[in-house]
């Protein structure tokens, strides 16, 4: 069987109509979205379960779009809907979140490896533990580390980001759509480069928290979750539209599988 999947180019003015479509979406149903944002934040960001629950965030992104998609046709939503992903067949979706786990895993620790190959962490660790600052700036004002810090961080950061466009989208794409998770990453990624320029307006929420949580003011996260999480099946289904709900602009990008 070969799916056809389509993605489309779209404004960079499209990332503010996802947010203020997943502000009246919040509108409509304030206390499911923020019951979900603190669920998923608590999962999700839990210093002793962050790659087990790291593991589940795609089939999480599928029950969330689930959940949204319910909303959008006036169709009642409930945790039972964002779990659904998990139900029967989720072996795929599992497998995706297990990829995309490992893939940061392994770029923190190459990372983590190089940086230390030029910069003594024990040595490090123990002079910041005992507040010798003397020691703490001899250690990191040593020639090249610096230069090979930022270096090394800059590839980190760029891999890193690469995983998360793979992860964007690719949920949506073995949950809903039944792709094989590697063309799902590879083409999650490919929508996503296509995108950057929406993609950084819808994600310009999160640089409005920082500036807020900077000021003190950190119960803003919580909203501001809720509303990415909310638009996010706009963004999805901008991107990957329903041929059959929304045409397809001209000279749209084709992937076979």
């Amino acid at each position: 069987k070969h799916n056809t999947m389509q993605y489309r180019q779209v404004s960079f003015s499209d990332g503010f109509s996802w947010l203020k479509q997943g502000s009246q979406a919040i509108a409509q149903y304030p206390l499911g979205w923020f019951g979900l944002a603190a669920i998923y934040f608590l999962i999700l960001y839990s210093p002793t379960a962050g790659f087990f629950f790291g593991v589940l965030e795609p089939a999480l992104l599928a029950g969330i779009y689930r959940a949204g998609q319910a909303q959008r046709t006036k169709q009642p939503w409930s945790l039972k809907t964002i779990l659904s992903p998990l139900a029967g067949g989720s072996l795929p979706i599992l497998i995706l979140g297990l990829a995309l786990t490992l893939l940061k895993l392994v770029v923190l620790m190459l990372g983590l490896m190089h940086i230390a190959t030029v910069l003594d962490l024990e040595q490090l660790l123990h002079a910041y533990l005992q507040e010798d600052w003397s020691t703490v700036r001899q250690i990191v004002n040593a020639p090249d580390v610096i230069p090979n810090m930022m270096l090394t961080l800059s590839v980190v950061f760029s891999l890193m980001l690469a995983i998360s466009m793979a992860g964007l989208f690719s949920p949506i794409l073995v949950a809903e759509h039944k792709l094989a998770v590697p063309v799902a990453m590879v083409l999650s990624l490919k929508a996503a480069v296509k995108n950057i320029g929406a993609l950084t307006a819808y994600t310009s929420i999160f640089f409005i928290a920082a500036f807020f949580m900077a000021a003190g003011l950190a119960i803003v996260l919580l909203p501001m979750i809720a509303w990415f999480i909310a638009a996010y099946c706009y963004c999805v289904d901008d991107i990957f539209p329903d041929s059959e709900k929304h045409p397809v602009e001209s000279n749209p990008a084709v992937i076979e599988v």
